[in-house]
Order: structure tokens, then sequence, then C-alpha cells
């Protein structure tokens, strides 16, 4: 037999792959004149081309980084980059999951595996799965059933009920929703309307309850001691109190006021997004810093649990003030502070659109202490403004 067709030529032999460790080594013996580059040579699976690319490599990166694996070698900043490259995509894709499924978030297991079936192309199966909080066992025993068609449409009515909640403010239930539908054009039920709405947890915005000042806090009614008597002859006898509320498109703003009887002047005023004992307590305290009354005067307001609390009336009665309040349910009682307030809303608010509270609180000052504290006539005050008559005390 013939002995070269027996015996495996070098190139015909299997690749031999060569650890890291041994290619440090042979290119430190080679250059340090331990072995030549033809002795290397002759070992399996080294040619002289690699030789020569393992010296360059090593005398550019220097052994740490050098023969890293397949591929092109990379430093530590090329390798630091390419992991904040992998971040930054899982991030992009991970907020570009969560615009999208806004909407099934809080729907049911079956509206979310579909939603993943459905966006499985430009996003990562896994990434969806994580983003919805879907298992991964559940999804693949899901998946070989075919979403049936009152599924598909259920996706795609939650979308519509979504949008039409946003374009109405939140300020729509179940019915209206439905019926908003219905005129845009998208048939569907009532009662599969508010499932939906229901399943993701989609509600209306409701009206905020008010927090009751607790019974211990309060006292009992005084008795009305102005009994109607609205006209005085010098100023400091009587202030009388009341507060009203002002819609903005991010919630109420109240105001509290008192006003003089002599002079119909605004003596003091607060507003805050809050109805309770301090609103009335930093109308007082302006009023009390502005005015200094003596001992005499008397207050008069409504039975609200604010002007009822035990911490305002303390203050009244510790400054030597009388309290005084309207009968219970009778406005006519307070007429002055009620007509205040109805001039303030037929005058300004009800023709203005206030954007935030701080716009409202902006045109309410204006209107008090501009407007009307000095420049409305009053016809009960010879048609004079409340700075004229004030003006004109001795």
């Amino acid at each position: 037999m013939d002995k070269s067709k027996t015996e495996a030529k070098p190139s015909d032999a299997k690749r031999q792959y060569h650890s890291r460790e041994f290619k440090i080594e042979a290119m430190r013996q080679l250059e340090e004149g331990k072995i030549s580059g033809t002795q290397l040579a002759l070992m399996p699976g080294v040619k002289r081309s690699i030789i020569y690319r393992g010296k360059k490599e090593l005398a550019m990166h220097g052994p740490d980084v050098s023969f890293s694996g397949k591929g092109k070698t990379r430093t530590n900043e090329q390798t630091e980059i390419q992991r904040l490259k992998r971040q930054l995509a899982e991030v992009t894709e991970g907020r570009d999951i969560h615009k999208k499924s806004g909407i099934v978030l809080c729907a049911g297991t079956v509206v979310r595996y579909a939603f993943v079936r459905a966006h499985q192309q430009p996003f990562r199966v896994a990434r969806l799965r994580r983003a919805l909080q879907v298992s991964r066992s559940g999804y693949y025993e899901w998946l070989p059933c075919e979403p049936c068609a009152i599924q598909q449409e259920d996706v795609e009515l939650l979308a519509a009920i979504e949008q039409t909640h946003r374009a109405y403010r939140q300020a729509y239930g179940a019915e209206k929703t439905w019926r908003a539908l219905n005129a845009s054009g998208v048939a569907c039920g009532k009662h599969r309307v508010a499932r939906l709405r229901r399943q993701a947890g989609i509600e209306a915005l409701r009206k905020q309850r008010f927090r009751r000042l607790e019974k211990h806090s309060l006292l009992g009614p005084a008795p009305n001691r102005l009994e109607r008597r609205f006209t005085v002859h010098c100023p400091n006898k009587v202030w009388v109190g009341d507060i009203t509320v002002v819609s903005t498109r991010t919630g109420w703003l109240y105001l509290a006021v008192l006003l003089d009887l002599y002079s119909r002047s605004v003596v003091g005023w607060s507003m805050s997004d809050k109805r309770d004992r301090s609103l009335v307590i930093q109308a007082l305290l302006m009023a009390m810093t502005k005015r200094k009354p003596q001992p005499g005067l008397m207050h008069h307001s409504d039975r609200g649990a604010q002007y009822s609390s035990t911490e305002y009336r303390a203050m009244l009665t510790g400054n030597g003030i009388t309290i005084s309040m309207s009968a219970k349910g009778d406005p006519y009682d307070n007429a002055v502070a009620e007509s205040f307030f109805s001039n303030l809303k037929n005058k300004l608010t009800h023709h203005q659109v206030f954007h935030n509270r701080e716009h409202a609180r902006l045109a309410i000052f204006n209107y008090i202490e501009v407007f009307y504290n000095r420049q409305r006539i009053h016809q009960g005050l010879g048609y004079r403004t409340p700075a004229q008559v004030e003006a004109a005390v001795p």
C-alpha cells in the first residue's frame, strides 16, 4: 500500500483550535527568541499568517485583551460601548412596549396574550411577556389556540373605549361611553362596554369627597345676634364671612372672605385647594392684621363646620369678638356675603375658563383688591366705593 495515500497531510487533518493561554505563551517565547517562527509553524493548526497576526495583536492590545475569542478583538472601551448599546436598546424597547400596551395592562389574561401575539414582530416575545406580566408557560399553552373573533373584537373595542375615555376628559361612565361609541359608528353593547371598562380598571373621575370635621372638634351653633341688621354706622362693628368654590381645569379653588358691613369692604380673604378650617383662619388673620379691631366686634357667618370648629371660635372669643350665626338653612341671614359671591360669579368666574388654580387666584385677587374694594361703586353706599367710604371716616 502506498504510504503517501495512507498518511493524512497536515492540511487534511481536522482543524486545530488552540487556547488563549497557548497563543499568549507561544507569542511570548517567539518574542524572547526561545522558539523560531519556523518551529512554531510546524505545530498542527499553526500557519505563518496566524503567527504574524498574533504578534501584531499582542503588540497592539497586550496580553489582557488579545485572543479574547472568535472575531475581532475588542478593547475594554469597545466592550463597554456594546454593553451600553444593548442596554439602551432594551430600555427603548420597553418604553415602546408600554406606550402601545397602556390600554391592556389592566385587562384580562386572554387580552394580554392576544396583544403579545399581535406585536411579536417588532418586539421580542420575552420583553412583551415581562412588560405585561404574562408567564411563559401560560402564554405558550394558550398560543396554539387561535383567538376567537370575540376576543379579537374585545381588544379592538377596548382601544376605542380608552380613546373615548381620554377624549371626554375621563368624565364618562359606562353608559355615556357606550353612547359616544355608537354615535361615532362603533357598534357594541352597553354591558360589553361596562365589562371591558371594569376589567381594564377604567373609571370616570368622581367628585371629591369632603372630609368632615370630627364631631368632637365642633361646637354647637351660636345664636343669630345680627338678625339681618345689615346697616351699621362705623367700621369694625360687624364682619360677615362666607365660603365659595371656583372651578378650574386642575380642580376646585375655595375662597373665604370677611366683609365689613359699614363699607362693604373685603377686609380679609383666603384661597386654598382644601375646604378646611385653615381656610377661614387665614382670612380672619388677614382681617385682624389689617384692621386691628377693638373688643366689641361681631362676627357673623353660617353654621358651616369651618366656622363651628373649636379652633376658629377660640380665636374669635380670645380677641373679644362676639359670635353670631345664621339660622339653619337660611341664606338671607347672611345676605351681604351671599350678594358679594353672586356678583363675583356674575362678573368674573362665570365668564372665564381658568386653566389652573394659579390663574384663578390671580383673577380673584385682581377682582377683590383692585376692582371691588377700590373701583366698584355701591348703590347702598351712595354710589361710592368701599375705599371712598373708608377714607371718609374721621
